[in-house]
């Protein structure tokens, strides 16, 4: 799922679509076959690497004849640039890596387009904007964004009134958070062409991000509307949105059609699981439910998280030997596979959870049904490595601000995850209250004091206020933004809890997914305002004053040494919930905590680098403290 969401977002900032409008050369001289096949607009699919090679085979038959034109010279260096820079995209893919660490085939393909589009812009008889766009595309997925706002800035003057190249300057300028600037590149867009479907989603997309959910909704809507070949994306997004309106009868429409109108057959399947989840959390409709999940299995049969889903499903509805059945089969499709060993530790969890609730005796006092303690590997353990301990927790189901979808899902991932490490006790809390909250961490705190190890571990909203960080319990209101000591959690607490360990102290943090209190007032003063800049007179002072910080968590300051704080992402930025089973976050921590001999430094550095290429650079961890010189630690030794 991870590789078929990436190559949807490349081929989307390619725009090939846009290639249909590109102003053609004339065609149909009768010795022209080779410069026909070359220039032909066969690019509203993924292409195959047959094609591909044979069109730049043409291409080059084009260019090696001494008579072509410069228009036709432009025209063949330029689509046979297009086909190199897709064939490093295809065995990038292949080679499931980011395009710039690819392999050496990737990078001489690249190289390759890049030569042949310097070629084309000399060569061109006037300047021509579509070079200069390829090209700003490919220093793009290179994360070379100086360079591609200067190609755009080029293709804009070749031609100020394509569209696609403001909404294509707008994706960088988000990405570096020049938020203002980007707003302006997709206003341009829209005006100069009211059909680019992918710019009102873009502009959409924005608008979500800085917390105006009503704009953006708005924005999906019109996207939407027009009935183009991203119809799909604009109804996946709009279903989200729905969601945090209160509204999941309209998020579960959004995402069903979805599905029926996307070609790719994972995706529809995703969307087809997105909807049952609605259907069986929100809408507490098990049925429609359990429909949402066949149809998932129906298009995709070996979609792994359609079967956990369906697990929980099953396990709610008390049939526990059929939600036994689709967690194993979760579990042994995924299981070896590091890009879904997220899920593989999911499915580990939930038999556990059924295992031990099956195992209690009459007489026995009743569990919390959010809070369940594993225990680990023997043999993962390992008797040098001393007692480690964990606190997990993960807040999902919020009462009166935005829910999340898989935050209590990470917490249930990484609990089953640490305790295949061997931590000895690993408490996993889902769904906690400010009360809740309080008590596990200062029973965690306790444990700690006996302890070699203590991580604890939170997923869920996060706030910063004049720079203190809090962690929001499910039960916050608006009234926690002004009384936060009292309504929401430290992060200090969290710190404190893990303090009196005796070797390690660990903090993770992917707790700045947004800030739901500004999404709170945008829903309640949509009502009351107009869509223009003066429309935010209608927001609470303090809320308006959140939203011009924009969000995230603050760093903190950690004095003693071998204590961490790893974050999600950097100060002040926000994280992403995600669009599977677990966050980006999520999925990095529990791939890459399973190997073996990983250092801790080094641990840290490849969950950085995997959660920017998943996220094309929109999110990077952090890490604040220090690890004492010479001291290694190891989630699992050598085997």
């Amino acid at each position: 799922m991870i590789v078929v969401t990436r190559r949807i977002r490349l081929f989307a900032l390619i725009g090939l679509a846009m290639l249909a409008s590109l102003s053609h050369p004339h065609r149909g001289e009768a010795a022209s076959t080779d410069y026909d096949d070359c220039i032909a607009l066969q690019y509203d699919r993924v292409r195959t690497e047959a094609e591909i090679a044979a069109t730049i085979a043409t291409c080059t038959r084009v260019l090696q004849d001494p008579s072509a034109s410069a228009e036709r010279r432009a025209y063949g260096l330029y689509f046979r640039a297009l086909n190199h820079f897709l064939e490093a995209t295809r065995l990038s893919l292949a080679e499931m890596k980011p395009i710039g660490s690819a392999g050496d085939a990737a990078q001489r393909e690249l190289k390759s387009a890049l030569d042949d589009l310097a070629a084309c812009i000399a060569v061109a008889p006037a300047p021509h904007p579509q070079p200069f766009s390829l090209r700003a595309t490919i220093h793009t997925v290179l994360e070379q964004f100086d360079d591609a706002l200067d190609d755009l800035a080029h293709a804009i003057r070749a031609d100020p009134k394509i569209s696609h190249h403001f909404a294509q300057r707008a994706l960088i300028l988000e990405r570096l958070d020049r938020f203002p600037e980007a707003r302006a590149d997709l206003d341009a867009a829209v005006e100069l062409d009211p059909g680019n479907q992918n710019a009102w989603i873009s502009r959409a997309m924005l608008w979500a991000r800085y917390g105006d959910v009503e704009r953006a909704f708005a924005d999906y809507g019109r996207a939407e509307a027009l009935g183009g070949p991203q119809t799909w994306h604009a109804l996946s997004g709009r279903a989200r949105l729905a969601v945090s309106r209160g509204d999941p009868s309209r998020g579960f429409a959004d995402w069903t059609r979805a599905a029926e109108l996307t070609v790719l057959p994972t995706l529809a399947a995703q969307f087809h699981v997105r909807a049952g989840n609605l259907a069986r959390d929100y809408l507490k409709d098990r049925d429609k439910a359990l429909q949402s999940y066949a149809r998932a299995l129906a298009v995709a049969p070996y979609h792994a998280d359609a079967l956990i889903q369906r697990g929980l499903a099953f396990e709610r509805a008390g049939r526990f030997d059929d939600a036994s059945n689709d967690y194993r089969k979760a579990g042994e499709m995924t299981r070896g596979n590091p890009l879904e060993k997220g899920i593989y530790d999911y499915s580990v969890f939930r038999l556990e959870v059924l295992r031990a609730r099956a195992s209690r005796k009459a007489g026995d006092p009743p569990l919390p049904p959010n809070i369940n303690v594993l225990s680990g590997s023997a043999q993962a353990a390992g008797k040098d490595r001393g007692r480690r301990i964990a606190l997990v927790v993960g807040n999902a189901a919020y009462e009166h601000v935005t829910a999340l979808m898989n935050a209590d899902r990470d917490a249930e991932s990484v609990g089953a995850a640490l305790s295949e490490a061997g931590f000895a006790r690993v408490t996993v809390a889902t769904d906690l209250d400010r009360n809740q909250m309080d008590g596990v961490l200062r029973q965690f705190a306790d444990e700690a004091a006996g302890a070699d190890w203590a991580l604890v571990y939170y997923a869920g909203h996060g706030i910063e206020i004049d720079g203190a960080n809090f962690a929001i319990p499910i039960d916050a209101s608006m009234e926690t933004l002004r009384k936060a000591s009292s309504h929401a959690i430290s992060i200090d607490r969290m710190v404190s809890a893990v303090e009196r360990a005796k070797t390690l102290r660990l903090v993770v943090l992917d707790a700045c997914r947004d800030d739901p209190f500004v999404q709170e007032a945008h829903r309640a003063a949509a009502s009351k305002r107009t869509f223009d800049k003066a429309g935010d007179a209608a927001l609470d002072p303090l809320i308006a004053r959140r939203k011009a910080i924009g969000g995230g968590l603050a760093g903190v300051r950690l004095a003693q040494l071998n204590t961490i704080a790893l974050f999600s992402t950097q100060p002040g930025q926000i994280t992403l919930d995600g669009d599977e089973l677990n966050s980006p976050f999520t999925r990095a921590f529990v791939s890459n905590m399973a190997t073996p001999t990983l250092d801790l430094r080094l641990f840290f550095e490849r969950i950085r680098q995997d959660v920017a290429n998943t996220t094309q650079g929109r999110q990077r961890p952090a890490v604040d403290g220090r690890l004492r010189e010479g001291e290694q630690f190891f989630f699992f030794p050598a085997r």
